[in-house]
């Protein structure tokens, strides 16, 4: 038992911690990281301190968040975006609870195809040629916080 008053505002506040601590089980779930690994040789500052090269990662990240409204892929969710590198994951939402991984990876798949067809849509009015790299993997996850 704490001592001092500092020592029982600690303790209670680990208890207060403890409680909100929680775990998720999923039986399948997916996951997705798309990156442009060429946008950093495009990234400069020399043009307006590189708002011009932000503007068109936010334009690009910006139609890959639209992508997802579609109803096909309403099992993906954004997680997110460090970067040029976009991270979503199928399976999370309890409405998909019984789905298959095959379904989760379909999912996963189509938009990954679409992500490429909009970037290549990006480059056609950009003039420029990005490239993307996409992993994607699904499998039983647990979640603890």
């Amino acid at each position: 038992m704490p001592s001092s008053a500092f020592e029982l505002n600690l303790f209670l506040l680990f208890t207060l911690f403890l409680q909100q601590l929680y775990a998720q089980s999923y039986a399948s779930a997916g996951v997705l990281f798309a990156s442009i690994p060429n946008f950093a040789n495009f990234y400069s500052e020399d043009v307006n301190n590189g708002v011009e090269c932000i503007r068109l990662l936010n334009e690009i990240i910006f139609d890959f968040d639209q992508l997802l409204e579609d109803e096909r892929y309403q099992c993906i969710e954004k997680i997110k975006t460090i970067s040029s590198t976009y991270m979503a994951a199928s399976g999370l939402n309890p409405r998909d609870k019984g789905k298959t991984e095959g379904y989760l990876l379909n999912a996963l798949v189509d938009f990954a195809l679409s992500m490429k067809e909009a970037l290549e849509d990006v480059n056609t009015h950009s003039f420029n040629n990005f490239k993307m790299r996409i992993g994607k993997r699904c499998f039983l996850i647990k979640i603890k916080f």
